[in-house]
């Protein structure tokens, strides 16, 4: 606009972490997180608006099996359907992420290159920046522990044998963890207590699946059958979608002490919506029956099982709906 004193800076770090900036920039900065390139960015489409017609329709319909209900499926039938995304995109982007340089790159070895620089830029300026306590780290035990971080996507933190694997103190493990959240590397989603025995550890969500796989080096190939990955780029395409929510929506998960899970969980008030991912067609009452109990015990929730890419739209229970994942991209 040719303005004069407009200015838009984007960086790996937010500033307003050190005090002195802070202080300085007091009531004249607005920040604002820029998420990766969600797959739909990457291949030009708009924005997918599932969460908000999900959130519509629990608000509009409420929890009743009714014409209005079937309306909605139909409409999100209907909208899959025009998209076009399949599962060749969802594989290609397991491998490319949503990182500017990477998502466009066509050059491997550029790729890699980029990784790389990445991650000891990372471990050697990022971090002191937020932590100046964290200058010792060394690259070797920094990958080391975002090593050991990947494996733990989707699952509960244990900084204890991060620390370990690393041959760093628990103390210096925790502050890493903390600045990587800062850095917006990654999210603890906290867990949602429903019985004294369920889990109460946050669960690890890196931001981008292509930094992920860096370390995971996960394969298109049998992504098919890998829950880790595909959980991981849902959760990407729900923090982008969740932006776009008007009302404010929390997120949390639910792990039972047997192992069942339920690695969304959304609700605005009293409202939820709670789905999971099941690489079956037909899933048996077992393999959800984590999420059942959630619904049953929440009257205003949804549950939906986001199945792989060939699964019917169908009601496979009392307010729990089975549809194919690609139809939350």
């Amino acid at each position: 606009k040719r303005k004069p004193n407009q200015f838009l800076l984007t960086g790996s770090i937010r500033f307003t972490l050190k005090k002195e900036i802070r202080e300085a920039l007091t009531g004249r900065i607005l920040l604002y997180e820029l998420l990766p390139f969600t797959l739909a960015e990457s291949l030009h489409l708009r924005p997918s608006l599932f969460l908000q017609g999900c959130f519509e329709n629990l608000f509009s319909t409420g929890t009743k099996k009714d014409d209005q209900g079937e309306h909605w499926l139909q409409k999100i039938e209907k909208n899959h359907a025009s998209r076009g995304i399949n599962f060749k995109h969802v594989g290609r982007y397991l491998t490319l992420g949503g990182m500017p340089i990477p998502c466009f790159s066509r050059n491997p070895l550029n790729r890699k290159l980029w990784y790389e620089s990445f991650f000891e830029t990372l471990i050697t300026r990022d971090l002191t920046l937020v932590d100046e306590s964290l200058a010792d780290v060394g690259v070797p035990r920094g990958l080391s522990f975002l090593r050991g971080l990947a494996f733990m996507q989707g699952r509960e933190l244990n900084s204890s044998s991060l620390a370990h694997g690393a041959a760093l103190s628990l103390d210096k493990a925790k502050k890493i963890i903390n600045a990587l959240v800062a850095l917006c590397l990654i999210d603890l989603v906290v867990p949602e207590t429903r019985a004294h025995k369920s889990q109460k550890k946050v669960q690890v969500e890196w931001k981008d699946v292509g930094l992920w796989n860096y370390f995971c080096q996960a394969s298109a190939e049998g992504l098919r059958d890998q829950t880790t990955p595909m959980n991981l780029i849902l959760s990407q395409e729900f923090r982008f979608q969740l932006g776009l929510l008007e009302r404010p929506t929390a997120w949390t998960y639910y792990k039972s002490h047997n192992g069942a899970a339920v690695p969304w969980i959304f609700r605005q008030g009293d409202h939820a919506l709670a789905l999971t991912y099941l690489p079956f067609e037909a899933p048996t009452h077992y393999q959800y029956r984590a999420l059942k109990q959630f619904v049953q015990d929440n009257p205003k929730s949804v549950g939906i099982i986001l199945g792989p890419e060939k699964a019917m739209f169908t009601a496979l229970d009392d307010r729990v709906i089975l549809m194919p994942f690609t139809v939350a991209l």
